[in-house]
């Protein structure tokens, strides 16, 4: 019950605070990158963050030991991310128009939250995976795509693998080499998660 409160709850209420306003606002991810270098210190702070947690989390899951991961991605949501992040950078949010600093903010948390989902995805599959799904069928930055094939097959069973394809071209085709690929569908709207 702790985790659940704790670190997806607070997942929960940093996604529904940036589709909330990304609607707002009318932000699709679609538009112009504001460079790193051209961001405010908090954004370029919370993506240093960020690659840190990927790397330590790669590094984990690589010797095979997943607590420590887990530790540390519910760590960045909870206390970096949440608790400094979102709510030092409310303001920047609030304010009318679609301003080169607001953009940067959501450009900012759309890659925090991206980047959690995928990094997630081995602990929290079902809800890293509506989250990383939601963000790119509005944004299109990535597409997530599935292959079903026969792997192997024995005398009692055929084995099947899912071969994953995840491509900053939103363009690949429907079709792949071991069989049909679905693609995500697209929308214009972010989703509001339903509570769980």
């Amino acid at each position: 019950d702790e985790v659940r409160r704790k670190f997806f709850g607070t997942l929960y209420n940093t996604y529904s605070f940036f589709a909330l306003y990304a609607n707002v606002d009318g932000f699709t991810g679609q538009e112009p990158e504001v460079p790193m270098s051209e961001r405010p210190e908090i954004d370029r702070w919370i993506i240093s963050l960020l690659n840190t947690l990927v790397r330590n989390v790669t590094e984990s899951l690589e010797n095979y030991d997943p607590t420590p991961a887990a530790r540390m991605i519910q760590e960045f949501v909870c206390e970096n991310l949440s608790n400094w992040y979102v709510r030092l950078n409310r303001k920047r949010f609030w304010g009318g128009g679609l301003t080169r600093d607001k953009l940067a903010a959501y450009q900012t948390l759309y890659t925090c939250l991206e980047t959690v989902s995928m990094l997630s995805a081995p602990f929290a599959p079902f809800i890293s995976d509506r989250i990383f799904r939601d963000l790119n069928a509005v944004s299109g930055w990535r597409t997530l795509m599935f292959t079903l094939r026969r792997r192997a097959s024995t005398i009692d069973e055929t084995c099947w693998a899912i071969d994953i394809i995840c491509s900053n071209s939103p363009s690949m085709s429907e079709e792949s080499q071991t069989g049909k690929v679905e693609r995500c569908t697209d929308s214009s709207v972010w989703r509001p998660l339903t509570a769980f």
